[in-house]
């Protein structure tokens, strides 16, 4: 049995066009465990399990999702397969995992693109329901790497990524192979079997892409330090407005928002992922 768990958040646009994809890549019994929050239209009866509980914090409801496919499950060997909810395969995802298990207790995306992001990443993720449940897994943030300018960070997976390195334990990284348009984050294809869209519930521009389009010079501009140790309960509809950082992330949600439903519009209506050379494993 496979078990996969996912999580979709204020639209239920994903759902059925992820559904598809897995019926079309994963011809082995499997299930879906979904956490659906802030949907307009009950979807429940397409997933094996969901659930609907106010919570926001991402890596706490797929830790939920894990404990629960722990006690459905018959087996410790069962796959244990997480994925966003705008990501699903294009390729034969079952070989890919069926390969690299066999020599990695664990593989996940790696978006090293993401400013040189090292951890385990969520957007897809497969191991064992037993291997999980061996190293504690946890998604939730903590434990902390080098970015690319040598800075500390922690993020989604952190924790994850301690207790693989801490158990000497290797696990395959899956990179990015290919896109279906031109950003540096969104819109990714990795090992050429798995389409993360990445801005498919929040429209967030991503760290690498704040870097490439000049968000260090923004931070550092004194009149937004200036505005930083304002109390935010005093002016906090002006402090956002006038903001540089805030301006600025507002001119990339516009320059990148087109885009982004243009690209769900082409998948939504077409398949363009079946002219890709690299959609195969």
């Amino acid at each position: 049995m496979i078990h996969i768990a996912t999580v979709h958040w204020q639209t239920d646009k994903w759902i059925d066009i992820q559904k598809r994809h897995l019926d079309r890549f994963i011809n082995d019994d499997y299930r879906i465990y979904a956490f659906l929050n802030q949907l307009k239209n009950n979807h429940s009866d397409k997933f094996y399990y969901s659930c609907t509980e106010p919570i926001s914090n991402h890596a706490v409801k797929l830790n939920i999702l894990a404990d629960i496919i722990f006690y459905s499950s018959d087996n410790l060997d069962d796959l244990l397969i997480f994925i966003d909810g705008d990501a699903f395969p294009i390729g034969d995802i079952l070989a890919l995992i069926r390969e690299k298990i066999k020599q990695h207790k664990l593989l996940a995306i790696q978006r090293i693109e993401n400013n040189g992001d090292l951890q385990p990443h969520p957007s897809f993720c497969a191991t064992t329901v037993g291997f999980w449940k061996e190293v504690n897994g946890d998604w939730k943030p903590g434990y902390r790497w080098k970015n690319n300018q040598r800075k500390s960070i922690t993020d989604v997976g952190g924790n994850l990524l301690k207790a693989l390195d801490e158990n000497r334990i290797g696990w395959y990284k899956m990179r990015k192979t290919g896109q279906l348009a031109n950003h540096p984050l969104w819109f990714s294809i990795y090992d050429r079997v798995i389409y993360h869209h990445a801005s498919g519930f929040r429209m967030g521009p991503g760290k690498i892409t704040n870097f490439q389009e000049g968000y260090l010079k923004v931070i550092e501009n004194p009149f937004g330090k200036f505005l930083d140790i304002i109390p935010n309960d005093l002016i906090i509809k002006i402090k956002y407005k006038i903001h540089p950082k805030h301006r600025f992330r507002r001119k990339i949600f516009r320059k990148y928002k087109g885009l982004n439903e243009k690209v769900y519009t082409q998948i939504k209506e077409e398949d363009p992922f079946s002219i890709l050379k690299s959609t195969k494993y």
